[in-house]
């Protein structure tokens, strides 16, 4: 008798057995993979907890969703077939409260020879995060083009930022690599005024605006209220950030800055 496929070769073969309606068919040399496995096991999962959560959940902030992973046998699986394969399910089972469970599949070839393969996996949860999609520099602003959403398990101890609005704009505060969550100890705000900066300095008083310009003697932020120097005269005055390399003064009920 011919080998037909290596999993007909590691599970022997089987007199017929009973499977479920869901169905696929491996193209002949086409691999089991572990995507396809975990496809099953989900149509599996759902069918025998019909009442249970939805696989993805949509929070407030973020999304999660209920993920199956494969453990063993190691995927993929070869397939040496000549001819198309069909895929079944005839066994799902997750004792209550656990998260691991057991598939059992049955591979069928059009000559009737079947194989039974069992896979044992695990039910995670993942969260769907905000990762970079490459390396960001200290210092540099994340825009969002720097940002990908990618499906990743919960962080026990931390937990990594999930809204753009808290990430993009942000100044890295060291080295991140591509790949990785942010949290809110790598960012701060972006730094819209260095020390030693040329600054346009605009004086607001009722409808009267004028503008000049002066040095800044602080590092600010958007808001921040940083101490400039008059080219001038070089009288020091208070001032607060309010774009890039831009100040303004709004003078107090006395007229004073």
């Amino acid at each position: 008798m011919h080998i037909l496929t290596v999993l007909f070769f590691i599970f022997g073969f089987l007199w017929p057995i009973s499977a479920h309606g869901f169905s696929l068919t491996l193209n002949p040399g086409q691999p089991l993979t572990a995507d396809i496995v975990r496809t099953i096991a989900e149509s599996e999962y759902a069918r025998n907890n019909p009442n249970s959560e939805p696989m993805v959940e949509l929070g407030n902030d973020h999304a999660r969703r209920k993920a199956l992973k494969i453990i063993s046998p190691h995927l993929p699986l070869a397939n040496k077939a000549r001819s198309p394969m069909t895929i079944q399910p005839v066994r799902f089972n997750q004792e209550a409260g656990q998260d691991r469970f057991t598939l059992e599949i049955v591979a069928s070839l059009p000559t009737g020879q079947q194989s039974k393969i069992s896979f044992t996996g695990k039910v995670d949860e993942e969260i769907l995060y905000p990762t970079l999609h490459r390396q960001v520099l200290r210092g540099q602003l994340i825009t969002a083009d720097n940002l990908i959403y990618e499906w990743q398990s919960p962080h026990a101890s931390r937990r990594p930022l999930t809204d753009l609005a808290d990430i993009v704009g942000k100044q890295a505060n060291r080295t991140l690599r591509a790949g990785s969550v942010i949290f809110a100890k790598d960012l701060q705000a972006h730094q819209m005024v260095a020390r030693g900066d040329e600054v346009t300095v605009i004086y607001r008083k009722g409808p009267l605006l004028l503008t000049t310009i002066g040095r800044a003697l602080d590092h600010g932020k958007q808001d921040d209220r940083i101490l400039i120097s008059n080219l001038d005269t070089r009288q020091q005055f208070k001032a607060v950030v309010t774009g890039p390399k831009e100040v303004t003064v709004s003078p107090t009920k006395d007229g004073t800055q």
